[in-house]
């Protein structure tokens, strides 16, 4: 929504500094040399705020796409580690230790250490 807003207004910010190109190039706009330095200041200071906003809402954005990503990998080891989880967990429940010999039961102890 952010960024949506951002490039919705980016025409009318082009716009007023195209003005206020217009306005430093008019001789008869601007009377004095304090004016048209109140102007240029101005005009360079909303360039730059605009550039500003606009690199951090494309960090933001960059942000919020690698916590994302970082997200879903999480849920998908999450679902691994609950699977393995459940397996051992089933395996810890039912050894196989009725009549086995010495060799298989500590086999069967491996898996579960």
């Amino acid at each position: 929504d952010l960024q949506r807003d951002i490039e919705q207004h980016t025409e009318g910010v082009t716009s007023v500094l195209t003005l206020c190109d217009v306005l430093l190039h008019d001789a008869d706009a601007c009377g004095s040399d304090g004016e048209n330095d109140s102007i240029q200041q101005t005009t360079l200071s909303l360039d730059r705020r605009w550039k500003n906003i606009c690199a951090m809402s494309m960090e933001r954005r960059m942000r919020i796409e690698e916590t994302w990503r970082l997200w879903t990998k999480f849920l998908d080891d999450y679902a691994r580690f609950e699977e393995w989880l459940n397996t051992a967990e089933r395996t810890a429940a039912n050894p196989a230790t009725k009549d086995v010999l010495y060799t298989c039961a500590k086999e069967e102890l491996k898996k579960f250490e």
